[in-house]
């Protein structure tokens, strides 16, 4: 036969296991949320810098097909000669601090 407080013992270790239990199921929830929160963190940044690379991507890109199309457009102040393509090129020095 089991005594009184022999069941007194055996619910105070059942109260005991199921504390453990919640609050090591507690630990581990913040753990994970706060693993998680990093991740997150982690990768907005990463979506910042791929942002900002692609802003400075279309910069250029933009830059290049105005270079592009001033190569293939005829400037009409200039004729296509020789020397206006020489005048040209003087200016381009003179503007640009090139000997």
């Amino acid at each position: 036969m089991v005594s009184f407080t022999g069941c007194l013992k055996l619910e105070l270790f059942g109260f005991f296991v199921v504390v453990v239990v919640v609050v090591f199921a507690c630990v581990c929830s913040h753990f994970v949320n706060f693993m998680v929160q990093a991740h997150v963190e982690n990768l907005e940044g990463q979506v910042k810098e791929q942002e900002a690379y692609h802003n400075e991507l279309q910069e250029v890109e933009r830059w290049l097909l105005q270079m592009s199309s001033r190569m293939v457009t005829p400037d009409p102040t200039m004729g296509g000669s020789l020397e206006a393509a020489t005048q040209q090129l003087a200016r381009h020095k003179v503007n640009n601090h090139i000997a």
